[in-house]
């Protein structure tokens, strides 16, 4: 075991442990293991059976919730090892005229490229309006339940019984009326084998009464900034088993009273073998909360130098992902922002402290105009680096008003990783999806047909759901795991996963969050570049098991048991 010293402002040093395995130390990584990929994305939407537009309510009022849209979620509720697609939907707002409930779209993979509407199957007909989703098995039961907050009513929790949904949120204790709740992860954050949740709250917006009529320049009417609203603290819930949940937000010091959340990603920052949780906050200090061990946090963002940018100023935190983008064993941590400034992006300089590099990374000048919402890292050419998504759209619908070359509608990005964490914008060479322009919110990867090339699903802001089918050229080889947890949670987050191919040693860890309001493929894909084996893969659990394979084929989805192996 080996420490490392973090600058605590105001309070000295203060060590936290990490493992001392040898991922960390790596000086540097090799480079990528196969040439670049022919990038193509196509909007397969209207093809496999998708039919689906967000509604949010709107009606000229202008009312702030309309437009902050809502997330998409990717999503095995049927057990069949498909991955099925929910788009969440809102409600109407005073003056909305609809002609039915408004309802959220859960389509079921039917395979060869088909999906089918289960909504009403599914049992989730009901109307709400729905913000973001998080999926886990917080029961332990063998199959994944979901959790989607809303709106002008309660939150749900959705128990998943034999791929019908049943809404146990009021008497589970997750319900919480009264709030604007967006993100939200399943973490087990005391690691008793139980999912806890993990819940962002934006601002102080109880009804629609709480509605303040904002103005550019005193006559032409706008969405209000968050400065209008005070802040709403988050929510941390305890799973107390038999399907009760505490509210322990204060307790375990969580609560973020000056933030106004958006995104959560889940990660141990400090790799000790406990998970951390980060927050994107908008126009307020991004949090990193490094668990204490003992069922409380500790913000740490300021003294590792995540809660600011560059300037000293809180950033306007929309979604959030982090993952290891140098295969070196460090985090990198993405931000997405308003138009005019740079998607932030922190990474670990090795001390446990982040040097923001926007700039030197590559990712800056692409994103600067562009405001982003879903963000995050996936290996879209499975060359063994981790590439990054963003989805774009401004919040104002009459912004080219007031900010000259600013549209309302915006291009995605798409920004491939070319080797030890440098970025090129693919975006206008990746088909005609990527040219597209969107008021996109929620997004989401996921591997509809399980051909190792990652699928993006983006839902727009009272606008189409899309899905769009990653038919890329010439990629590497790659290897899902899907984790089954034994001791620890069923669906192993939490669980640290090194694997070890010609592209390095790549770190995943399996968890539940990040992007905007959405929720991506559980699974855990690992380009392998060149090769077409796995030489080895080592999986930490939460339990504190250690499971190793070595020369494992790739080309496959493979189900790895806490102790068992496949």
């Amino acid at each position: 075991m080996r420490t490392r010293l973090l600058l605590l402002t105001g309070a000295g040093l203060a060590a936290l442990p990490v493992c001392g395995c040898d991922l960390r130390s790596q000086a540097s990584a090799p480079p990528p293991s196969a040439p670049a990929a022919k990038v193509a994305f196509r909007d397969v939407t209207s093809e496999v059976g998708i039919r689906f537009a967000h509604v949010g309510g709107a009606s000229g009022k202008k009312y702030f919730p309309e437009t902050m849209g809502a997330g998409v979620i990717f999503i095995d509720y049927d057990g069949d090892g498909r991955q099925d697609l929910l788009y969440l939907n809102g409600a109407p707002l005073p003056g909305y005229r609809a002609t039915g409930p408004l309802l959220p779209a859960l389509y079921r993979n039917a395979g060869e490229g088909k999906f089918e509407d289960a909504t009403r199957a599914a049992g989730l007909a009901m109307q709400m309006y729905a913000m973001g989703g998080a999926v886990g098995d917080y029961d332990n039961d063998g199959d994944d339940d979901l959790y989607v907050t809303a709106m002008f009513g309660p939150s749900r929790l959705f128990r998943n019984d034999k791929a019908v949904f049943h809404d146990v949120g009021a008497q589970s204790g997750v319900s919480r009326p009264g709030t604007f709740p967006t993100s939200a992860a399943w973490v087990d954050y005391d690691k008793d084998g139980r999912l806890d949740l993990f819940v962002c709250n934006y601002v102080r917006y109880a009804s629609i009464k709480d509605d303040l009529p904002c103005y550019f320049r005193n006559e032409v009417r706008s969405y209000c900034i968050p400065a209008a609203y005070g802040a709403e603290p988050d929510c941390l819930y305890r799973n107390e088993g038999g399907g009760k949940f505490k509210n322990v937000t204060r307790q375990a010091g969580v609560e973020g009273a000056d933030g106004k959340s958006l995104g959560v990603a889940i990660w141990d920052l400090n790799d000790d073998g406990w998970p951390d949780i980060s927050v994107a906050n908008d126009t307020t200090p991004t949090y990193a909360y490094i668990n204490q061990k003992d069922g409380t946090f500790k913000n740490v963002a300021a003294a590792i130098g995540v809660a600011y940018g560059v300037k000293a100023a809180a950033k306007a935190g929309m979604g959030i992902d982090i993952g290891d983008d140098r295969n070196n064993g460090l985090p990198t941590m993405v931000m997405s922002n308003f138009s005019g400034e740079m998607l932030g992006f922190y990474r670990d300089d090795g001390t446990g402290v982040y040097q923001e590099q926007s700039v030197e990374s590559g990712v800056g000048r692409p994103s600067e105009q562009l405001l982003g919402f879903g963000v995050f890292f996936f290996d879209y050419d499975s060359d063994g680096w981790q590439d990054l998504f963003v989805a774009n759209g401004h919040v104002q619908d009459n912004v080219a008003l007031f900010n000259e070359g600013v549209t309302y509608e915006q291009p995605p990005l798409l920004l491939r990783n070319t080797g030890g964490g440098r970025y090129q914008d693919m975006s206008p060479r990746a088909g005609p999806p990527l040219q597209s322009r969107l008021v996109a919110r929620g997004a989401a990867w996921g591997d509809i047909d399980d051909d190792g090339r990652l699928d993006v699903a983006i839902l727009n802001n009272q606008g189409p759901a899309l899905l769009w089918r990653n038919e890329s050229e010439g990629i590497g080889h790659w290897l899902k795991l899907r984790l089954a947890g034994t001791r620890s949670n069923r669906n192993g987050y939490g669980a640290r996963v090194i694997v070890e191919s010609a592209a390095g040693k790549q770190l995943r860890e399996a968890r539940s969050g990040s992007s905007y309001c959405s929720a991506s493929d559980q699974r855990l894909h690992f380009g392998l570049g060149s090769e077409e084996r796995a030489r080895r893969i080592e999986i930490r659990w939460p339990s504190g098991a250690v499971d190793v394979l070595k020369d494992v084929p790739g080309g496959r989805v493979l189900t790895v048991t806490e102790g068992g192996h496949p």
